[in-house]
């Protein structure tokens, strides 16, 4: 700014030199947390690029990122019983719920094809995809996608993996830490993402 169009700071009242120090102030706050939350968005990509890039030269299509998964994550926990503590769901509570063992990588693609047919998935329902680590993005996709790429998806090391569709009314979650996958049908009236 030019010396003659920067106002003379002494010639403003005391509140008037406050309200512009606290704008200054607030538009900065708003520009560090834009690029901190860039940067993290940034990190997250790079993070999960090899995943994207596997399923790019596989199967010459892509998944869409999702900025935010919110949504998903709001039908997921109005459509299926969640205790007050604990991220996973009591599958217990769910009627048409069905487990199957996932010792293994081979095993948990095989499981996770059984609870497809066991909720009726459709090859052209769309997938969310979902980490418990909440600073990996969310991913959609068709299920015919997340079908042939299983074994990518289950490469995300030590991971709960949750596997959701509004339009189909399903959910699946597979469980590294007790080897085991779920799934079951939505409890609510109808779709909301």
């Amino acid at each position: 700014m030019s010396e003659e169009k920067k106002p003379n700071l002494r010639q403003l009242s005391l509140d008037e030199r406050r309200l512009r120090l606290e704008e200054g102030l607030s538009l900065k706050r708003a520009e560090r947390e834009h690029r901190d939350k860039e940067s993290k968005r940034q990190r997250a990509l790079e993070r999960i690029a090899p995943l994207l890039l596997a399923i790019r030269e596989r199967t010459n299509q892509e998944a869409r990122v999702l900025d935010d998964d919110a949504d998903i994550i709001a039908w997921i926990v109005k459509s299926f019983p969640f205790p007050p503590i604990g991220s996973t769901c009591d599958w217990t509570q769910v009627s048409s719920s069905k487990t199957i063992p996932a010792p293994d990588p081979e095993t948990t693609v095989h499981a996770l094809e059984e609870l497809f047919r066991h909720v009726g998935a459709q090859e052209d329902h769309e997938v969310f995809v979902l980490w418990h680590d909440a600073s990996l993005p969310a991913l959609l996709m068709p299920l015919s996608l997340c079908r042939s790429i299983l074994p990518v998806l289950l490469a995300i090391p030590g991971q709960e993996m949750h596997l959701a569709s509004p339009m189909g009314r399903w959910y699946i979650e597979f469980d590294p830490f007790f080897d085991e996958v779920n799934g079951g049908k939505a409890q609510d009236e109808a779709p909301t993402v």
